[in-house]
């Protein structure tokens, strides 16, 4: 447990993947009682924020987000309500020397396998979404597989075949 500031002045949150959003957000990890610590959402750091502004804002607020992949479930709006002052601005930052992920993807926790014919999926799609030639409904242009999409399209127009 500690509540490290890395000279920064004023009021210091801390966002961590082993967080919880009823913690005080002060701690930069859990303390040994695991009562305390940081917050595990940016948006309760946002809220923690909104409150203090709320009493009036009179120092700078820095967010420090621990390394980690952090999940969103929906959408961190920030809007005109949660922007700082020249004197107190509001600071998100990553917490010095880790790499914090913000992904708007889900996690699928599964028991995935490998497909049964690594070479013949290649091949029907182009290996690794290469460049494919195909003389049939697109009058012989040519084609690039969209991996992400699961379709074929044409360079010039763009739509799924």
């Amino acid at each position: 447990m500690s509540n490290k500031s890395f000279g920064m002045k004023g009021v210091i949150f801390f966002v961590s993947t082993d967080g919880d959003d009823s913690w005080s957000g002060k701690l930069d990890s859990p303390n040994a009682d695991k009562t305390d610590g940081p917050f595990a959402t940016i948006t309760r750091a946002r809220d923690a924020i909104r409150e203090l502004k709320k009493q009036s804002l009179s120092e700078p607020v820095t967010v420090m987000i621990r390394g980690g992949k952090y999940f969103l479930d929906e959408p961190v709006i920030f809007n005109k309500a949660d922007s700082g002052t020249k004197d107190c601005p509001i600071t998100y930052m990553a917490y010095p020397g880790e790499k914090p992920i913000i992904s708007g993807g889900r996690k699928i926790e599964a028991d995935w396998k490998p497909y049964k014919d690594q070479e013949d999926i290649r091949g029907r799609i182009g290996y690794e979404g290469a460049v494919a030639h195909h003389g049939g409904s697109a009058g012989g242009k040519t084609l690039r597989y969209n991996k992400y999409c699961r379709n074929i399209q044409s360079p010039d127009s763009r739509r799924g075949l």
